[in-house]
This record gives C-alpha cells, sequence and structure tokens, in this order.
C-alpha cells in the first residue's frame, strides 16, 4: 500500500496555502500578458506558470511516497489506557530503586550514570515526581524511539484505547495514521474504573483472519465497578486472548488522610442533635495530630482533635446542635413562606496536614433537612379511659410528638371545655387548631363542644389536610355528632342495638393487610396470622361502613365479621374510625412493642405526610435534599383555592430550574379523592443544583411562591480513597488470561513476549518526491512547455 505523507518543515496545510497563494499571484501577474493572445493561449500560458510556481513552493512541505508492504500474517494487539481519576495520580511516595528504574525505562537518565547523587539521577528523580501515572503511560507508548508502539509496529497491527468508566475510546491505529500521538489528547477524568467491562467492549469486535489478539492493560488495577474484571479474563482466554497486565504505581498505599464518608440521619428535628459518624482514612504514621471539623460557611459547628493511627477505616462520630444555625437560615427566607423541611448542607473536613499525599480528599459536603416544627397531637376525651392513658403516654414519651390531652366532663376534674392557649387545652380559633397534624377524638359527652368548635375540626380534615381518628365506647358519645356539623366526617353508621358477647379474634381485611401501617411483622403472611393471635377486645360497637369507606381491620364476633377500624379520606384529610378501646390489652407479656408500634405508624399514616414548603394556596415537596444522578424525584403539590378549600380539578405543572433556566415540566396528576394533592415523577435526573417551582390554571405566578431545592449528585465511587496499585488483581488477570503481570519498569519486555502473535513483518519504505529528479523534471516540463509556447506566439 502507497501512501503521500508530508515530512517538511512546514505543515502540509501551510505549505498548500503558501504555494496556492504563489501560483494565484503568478497567474494574475502574467495574465495581464495574455490578454492580446488567441483565447487558448490566453488562459493556457498564466495556467503553466502558476503550476510551476505551485509545485516549486510545495517542496517545502516535503512530500514522500510512503511504501508499505505486509509479509505474512501480523498479531493485533489491544492497548488500553485506563483513564480513570486515580491514573492522574503521581507516585511521590515510591521508594527511590523503584523511581530510578522508571526513569531509565523512560530514558530519563543517560547511559552510564549510576551514581545516586549525581546530577542527572537527582533531575530524573524530580522529573519523576512532577509525572502522573498517565504521563509516564503516555511517554511508555508514544515516544518515537524507545515507545512499545514502535517497538511493535513492524510486526503487529496496534491499536490505542482508553477506557473510561465503563466506555471505551479507540482514539489511534494504523489507518488514522503512521505514528502514535505525542500526546493521546486527553485527561485521566473517568469517575469509575471498570476494567471488566472495557476488557468486554475492547475485544468485542472480531480480528478478522486467522490473526492472533493479545491485550495490553496499562492501569493501576483499581476496578471499583461494573463486573469482575476476572470473568473477563477467563472468556478471554478461553478465546486464546491473553492479557499483558502493566501495574502503574507503587503497591503500598502512600501516607494520606481521606474522608472516605458521613453517616448522618436524613431527618433532624431542629430542636434535636444531629448525631452521626465520619469515616476516615488514617495511612499517616502513627502520633501526628490533626483537626477534623463541620463547618456551614464560615462558621465551625462541630471541631475534635485526634492523632493520626495509621489504620482504616476509622469511624469519629459526632454530635452537636443545628438549632440556632436553622433559626438563622429561617431569616433569610421568604417570611411568606413556610418551611417544614428546611434543607442543610454542610462540610466535614480533615484540616490538610503536613507530608499528605492528596489534600483534594480531605472534605465531603453532607445534605440532610431540618424538621422546624415537631408532630402535634391533640387528644380529646370524655373520660380517663385505660386506652386514653396509653396513649397519652406513648406520644409523650416520643420526641417527635408535642402531645396537648383535654378531658372534659362529668368523669372528669373538668366540667368545662378548657380553651385558649397553652397546653392541654383546646385551641382558642381555627388557625391554632391548623397547627395540630393529627386529633383523636374519644367520648367527648354532646354540649362539650360547640358548633363552630365543631366546624374547626370539620375543616382541619377537609381543608387543612389534617387526620382525625375516631375512637368510640359503651356510652354512645360519638352517636350524637351525627346530627352535627361533624356529621359528615364519621366515616360509619351505627346499628341499633349492642353486642353482649366478646370478639373472638380479630383479623386484617384486605385492605388493612396492605397498608404498611397495619404490619406488626415483617411477611405479610406472619402479619395476618399475627394479628389474630393478638388479644381480642370485650366489647365492639356495632356499626357498618359510610359509602366510600374502607374496613380496615374485623372482629369476629358469635362467628360474624364486624368492622373493627374503617379509614376514608375527607376533603384533604384522612378520617380513621375504631369501635373498641383495649389495644391498651396488646401490651400483656409484650409491654409497649406491638401497642407503641401500630399506634406510631397509625398516627404517621393517618396525619398527612408533610409538604416542605408552603404557602397560602400551594404546598410543595420534591422529596430528600440530594439525589444520585440517574435517579428520578417524586413532585407532590397541594393546591387549595382562595376559600381553602381543595382545589382538585386544575391543570398543575412542576417547573424545574438549573442555572436560572428551565429544564422540565412535569405534568401533575390529581389523586383522584377530592384532596387537592397532586402527584408526578420527573426523568432520570442529571447532575447539579435544582429548584422546582408550581404552575396551575387559575393562579398567577405570584401567587404560587412555595419552593424547594435539591442537588443531584455523581455516584460515589471512591475512585481515589485507595490508590495504591492493586497488583494482586493484575496478577490473578493475567494468569486466568494466559498473559502475564509486568510493573511500569518492565514494560520494555512486551515486545519479546508478544513477537510469538505474528509470523510477518511490515516492509516500509519512503520515496523522498521533494528530492526526486521527477518531482524536478515535472517543474522543468512545465517551464519548457510554457516557454515554447510563448516563443511561438512572439512574445520572445
Amino acid at each position: 500500500m502507497t501512501t503521500v505523507r508530508f515530512i517538511g518543515d512546514l505543515p502540509f496545510w501551510i505549505g498548500a496555502l503558501a504555494a496556492l497563494a504563489a501560483g494565484f499571484l503568478v497567474w494574475r501577474y502574467y495574465r495581464r500578458e495574455s490578454v492580446g493572445l488567441p483565447g487558448r493561449l490566453r488562459w493556457m500560458l498564466p495556467w503553466l506558470r502558476a503550476a510551476a510556481f505551485f509545485l516549486a513552493v510545495l517542496v517545502l512541505t516535503g512530500p514522500v511516497l510512503h511504501h508499505r508492504q505486509v509479509i505474512g500474517q501480523l498479531g493485533r494487539v489491544l492497548i488500553l489506557i485506563d483513564a480513570s481519576r486515580s491514573m492522574a495520580a503521581a507516585d511521590r511516595h515510591m521508594p527511590a530503586d523503584r523511581k530510578l528504574s522508571i526513569a531509565r525505562q523512560e530514558g530519563w537518565i543517560p547511559p552510564g550514570q549510576v551514581e545516586a547523587g549525581s546530577p542527572a539521577v537527582r533531575s530524573a528523580l524530580e522529573m519523576f515526581d512532577r509525572t502522573t501515572r498517565w504521563q509516564r503511560a503516555e511517554s511508555s507508548l508514544a515516544d518515537p524511539s524507545s515507545g512499545l508502539v514502535a517497538a511493535l509496529a513492524p510486526n503487529h497491527e496496534v491499536e490505542l484505547s482508553a477506557v473510561s468508566g465503563s466506555t471505551v475510546e479507540r482514539f489511534w491505529d494504523r489507518h488514522v495514521s503512521e505514528k502514535p500521538p505525542a500526546e493521546f489528547g486527553r485527561e485521566p477524568i473517568g469517575s469509575v474504573t471498570d476494567l471488566g467491562s472495557g476488557l468486554g467492549a475492547a475485544t468485542a469486535e472480531p480480528s478478522g483472519g486467522e490473526a492472533k489478539t493479545a491485550v495490553v492493560m496499562l492501569t493501576d488495577g483499581r476496578h471499583n465497578f461494573g463486573p469482575s474484571p476476572l470473568e473477563a479474563a477467563r472468556l478471554l482466554g478461553g478465546r486464546n486472548v491473553p492479557i499483558y497486565t502493566v501495574g502503574f504505581g507503587d503497591a503500598r498505599e502512600p501516607p494520606d488522610l481521606a474522608l472516605a464518608g458521613v453517616e448522618h440521619p436524613d431527618l433532624v428535628f431542629q430542636k434535636d442533635r444531629i448525631r452521626g459518624v465520619l469515616v476516615l482514612r488514617d495511612q499517616m504514621l502513627q502520633g501526628q495530630p490533626f483537626v477534623v471539623e463541620i463547618r456551614h460557611e464560615d462558621k465551625v459547628l462541630w471541631q475534635e482533635r485526634l492523632t493520626s493511627q495509621g489504620t482504616s477505616p476509622r469511624r469519629v462520630e459526632f454530635e452537636f446542635s443545628i438549632d440556632e444555625l436553622a433559626d438563622r437560615l429561617r431569616t433569610r427566607l421568604d417570611p411568606e413562606v413556610r418551611h417544614y423541611a428546611l434543607p442543610l448542607a454542610l462540610v466535614a473536613s480533615i484540616v490538610p496536614l503536613e507530608g499528605e499525599t492528596d489534600a483534594a480528599n480531605n472534605q465531603r459536603t453532607f445534605r440532610f433537612s431540618a424538621i422546624t416544627r415537631g408532630n402535634k397531637l391533640l387528644l380529646i376525651d370524655g373520660r380517663a379511659r385505660w386506652e386514653t392513658r396509653y396513649l397519652r403516654n406513648v406520644f409523650q414519651r416520643d420526641e417527635q410528638w408535642h402531645i396537648d390531652t383535654v378531658l372534659v366532663g362529668p368523669a372528669t376534674d373538668q366540667a368545662v371545655l378548657p380553651r385558649g392557649e397553652g397546653a392541654d387545652r383546646f385551641p382558642a380559633d381555627e388557625a391554632a387548631l391548623f397547627d395540630y397534624d393529627l386529633v383523636i377524638f374519644g367520648e367527648v359527652p354532646p354540649g362539650v363542644l360547640g358548633d363552630q368548635e365543631q366546624l374547626w375540626l370539620r375543616n382541619f380534615v377537609e381543608r387543612r389536610g389534617g387526620g382525625i381518628l375516631f375512637i368510640d365506647g359503651l356510652r354512645g358519645c360519638l352517636r350524637a355528632l351525627e346530627s352535627g356539623p361533624m356529621g359528615p366526617l364519621l366515616p360509619v353508621t351505627w346499628l341499633p342495638g349492642s353486642l353482649q358477647s366478646p370478639a373472638t379474634r380479630l383479623q386484617l381485611t384486605q385492605a388493612g393487610a396492605s397498608l404498611s401501617a397495619m404490619a406488626l411483622q415483617s411477611s405479610s403472611t406472619a402479619n395476618e396470622s399475627f394479628w389474630k393471635e393478638l388479644p381480642a377486645p370485650h366489647r365492639i360497637v356495632p356499626v357498618q361502613a359510610a359509602p366510600g369507606t374502607e374496613v380496615l381491620v374485623e372482629a369476629m364476633v358469635d362467628g360474624k365479621a364486624y368492622p373493627a377500624m374503617l379509614a376514608r379520606w375527607f376533603g384533604a384529610g384522612r378520617v380513621c374510625y375504631c369501635a373498641f378501646d383495649e389495644t391498651w390489652r396488646w401490651r400483656y407479656k409484650a409491654a409497649d412493642t406491638y401497642h407503641q408500634r401500630f399506634w406510631n405508624q397509625l398516627a404517621k399514616w393517618m396525619m398527612q405526610r408533610p409538604f416542605a414548603v408552603s404557602d397560602r394556596f400551594v404546598s410543595l415537596d420534591s422529596g430528600p435534599p440530594s439525589y444520585a444522578a440517574g435517579e428520578t424525584a417524586e413532585i407532590r403539590v397541594r393546591l387549595q383555592g382562595v376559600d381553602g378549600r381543595p382545589a382538585s380539578d386544575a391543570m398543575v405543572d412542576a417547573i424545574l430550574w438549573r442555572d436560572g433556566r428551565i429544564v422540565a415540566t412535569v405534568s401533575l396528576t390529581p389523586e383522584g379523592n377530592g384532596n387537592g394533592i397532586y402527584r408526578g415523577r420527573t426523568a432520570p435526573l442529571a447532575e447539579g443544583e435544582y429548584e422546582v417551582s408550581v404552575r396551575a390554571a387559575g393562579f398567577s405566578s405570584d401567587a404560587l411562591k412555595a419552593r424547594t431545592r435539591f442537588v443531584v449528585l455523581a455516584p460515589e465511587t471512591g475512585e481515589t480513597d485507595q490508590i495504591a496499585c492493586n497488583e494482586d488483581l493484575l496478577r490473578q488477570v493475567a494468569l486466568a488470561s494466559g498473559g502475564r503481570f509486568l510493573r511500569e519498569d518492565e514494560i520494555g519486555e512486551l515486545p519479546e513476549l508478544l513477537r510469538p502473535l505474528s509470523t510477518g513483518e511490515v516492509i516500509q519504505s519512503d520515496t523522498l518526491l521533494w528530492q526526486s529528479p521527477w518531482w524536478f523534471a515535472a517543474i522543468i516540463g512545465l517551464l519548457t512547455v510554457e516557454w515554447t509556447l510563448r516563443k511561438r506566439a512572439g512574445l520572445l
């Protein structure tokens, strides 16, 4: 095969432009002398002179005819270079003898220079400390005189590819150019090291013919993602494709401190203290003091002084208050927007210690939400039943709940309902009632609550989206509510008479079995059996479900199933009814194990799942404060009109913003039960910081002020947590495929190891056109023809 190459002092494109410019100027100049000539000569004479000048100037580009002839069968060598971030590491702490050995392999030390203190040796060591593994791989492969490609090219077809993540990018073979690039034109930026996928993708294309193939992989072996390279090596070994692994870097971890991770809760109550663990990678010599801290912006929130131990992993617990920080951040927010979950981003860091290899891995940002208020529960009953007492104790012991208990009626110390501000009082107005999340309503005697207060409770569920749980008893007080303002709330109608026989067992219905709130055992089968074993109530109030109500639990009395627990939606909130008041019996021989678990689960299911932010018309939630790239976010919106009632028939969209621009619009779908709640899910998210706003038909954009924010992060791979060369893995890969493992300073042995692949050779030669008599003969010939024509035309 013959090709044209240009090896002159000028690049071809510059020389070609110069030759065209010279030819054009010559043509234009001589064109003026030919104006009076016949038509053919008028054009031919300037063109002949211009062509001669074009060839003369083009000599500066050094045109060469390159002849390449393949004799026999060439072997095929696929060279893979690991382009992950760990290959950007320098190996300054490698032992000096290894550094010198690699420097000699790279040609940085002139022959005969062996004295340790000689200027040439010192210069080579300094150069080694400045270069990265990637730069040394470039030099080892592409050096025109001593590089691996130059050594393999006479007997093999060579291909160069970079493995970045799970992607293999071929950037050079002989079809691209005769010589490999002196630099690869790329940087090691892969966030993961996936050697298994890299080996599979690189060898997926058949070699064609009878050519034998081998793979040479230059890597530090820090595989941390994707399929095992050992499996790929076994498959390639079965196809007689050996892998020669070349390990870059020291086999020992360099002295370094790194923050490998932060373990923390996703939600923390503002008044609580955040507790977590910093996971350190300590590879420093023992006894060196250093500082770890957690800060927000410039303010240090927590700090601890430690001493290096040279052990990994190392776990350091932290605990501090976020109350002051949350209060300070809330002053920066729009006062017309209420924030239930305040997103916080804190930075945990290790103050850099002298002698560390890489200070870039000393800090991590972790995100969580500060819950600005706890759950609020109002418990109101007409007497201190055992059920009421135990329920009050359950929620009083839970730090996530604030409970106000109001006992009023003839059987209590308070005959008149205590109203107003303060603990254990009924709210003085509707706004104060709306500050609660859940109301447990017991056997409150008729007349205790006025019609206005009953209407508040109805609006609390219908408009506010709160939950209300009715616990019935044998006195029939709840039945008296049917004819009042709270009547539409009730999910049941009462049957005549009463049941004298005790229940024999409780059992979940199909609807109840599907609810996580009713799960007291890990598996559904075990849970259904467990409910039948719970102590059954002695008395059940006979009721039937109202339209739109689901029965969750049934009680068997005299062989017949009666509704025991029921629930339904009412406007924006949930209503639940319990036909007995004896769950406290579940504590028998089990204490709080099941009783407390059940009521906590039921309470959180009953109350509306909180929205992160809300304003007068819209409440908005977009889930946790951070996602991993590729995940999707669920968007929830609750919309209410000017009258405070749920707006369930609007066209609602969630708008996703990034860098001040709209990047996506998510159409939201109403839940369908008239509660004004809409849901939607984004497409897989790319990395970046996002803001979510709401657009709804019939509402101005100025009215819908609530916005949430979240960040999408690249997956945590730990790419640079450990950077020592994994020689054990590379040896196993080479052995499984029938190849061999080499250290970086042994790369010069590869041409001899790969020689058996090839039974042929490449014979190459060059014809220097710019020195060829034929090139100059063409120039002289053009000028001779031009001179002859000019003479015949009488121009000489």
